[in-house]
């Protein structure tokens, strides 16, 4: 995908500054990455008994009742791979061959959802979990195209709405510094634009050892689990952007 279009999107959700406000953004950025719809939802937080504190949607009231009603919940494929997901979940790739599993997708056709999708988990810390779906028309091989170009924007923008909507919801606070170094920032600022670790090797001229570790250094000063959440957080932080390369 074209860079600016992160840049734009993670510009758009910097200027949410409540919670309401974020269901028309999520909106915004379906449109813009031509998704159906879109869906955030967190699963899991610390400090709440909740088992879901946080959820927004540009889905359909009926399919939304529908689903709670149904329990759907307990069918739903996607649901039932999140807990021990750490990758994309492309619904492609899921089993719907049960007659209750072919029964929801049917129904959720009926709402203009699917019959394609990509949802990205969140592992926060201390057992947080939070999940980035969104929903596309697109079919057949197009669709694995289509699903390319957006992964690794979805990756990165899956971590900023988590990270952004536990700061604008009270879960945090205050932000301790944090320091990165050059390396660390380069490293970050190439992934947030696509690049694999052989690339930003050769355009940092060092070896792919070497970006893993800066990266893993990253994640560690950062206290996060995944690179991509590194760079959300870095964004979010204000210690690197989106559309730079150091």
């Amino acid at each position: 995908m074209d860079q600016s279009l992160l840049s734009w999107s993670l510009g758009r959700l910097e200027d949410v500054d409540r919670i309401e406000e974020m269901t028309p953004v999520l909106g915004e950025l379906a449109s813009v990455y031509e998704f159906n719809h879109m869906t955030f939802v967190i699963a899991r937080l610390r400090g709440t008994s909740d088992n879901y504190p946080f959820y927004c949607t540009t889905y359909p009231s009926e399919w939304t009742s529908s689903y709670s009603a149904h329990n759907f919940v307990s069918i739903d494929p996607v649901m039932r791979a999140f807990p021990s997901a750490l990758l994309p979940i492309d619904w492609a790739t899921l089993d719907w061959r049960s007659a209750e599993a072919e029964r929801f997708r049917l129904e959720a056709l009926s709402y203009d959802i699917g019959p394609n999708g990509l949802s990205v988990p969140v592992r926060g810390p201390r057992g947080a979990q939070s999940l980035l779906s969104a929903s596309s028309a697109v079919d057949g091989t197009e669709w694995f195209k289509f699903r390319d170009h957006r992964t690794n924007d979805m990756l990165v923008l899956s971590h900023y709405l988590y990270e952004k909507i536990l700061r604008i919801s009270g879960f945090i606070q205050h932000d301790r510094p944090h320091h990165l170094s050059k390396r660390e920032r380069e490293c970050l600022c190439y992934l947030a634009n696509g690049s694999i670790a052989k690339q930003t090797a050769m355009y940092l001229q060092i070896s792919e050892s070497a970006v893993r570790l800066y990266l893993q250094s990253a994640r560690r000063k950062l206290g996060v689990r995944t690179s991509h959440h590194a760079v959300a957080k870095a964004i979010i932080l204000e210690i690197i952007s989106a559309d730079s390369e150091r």
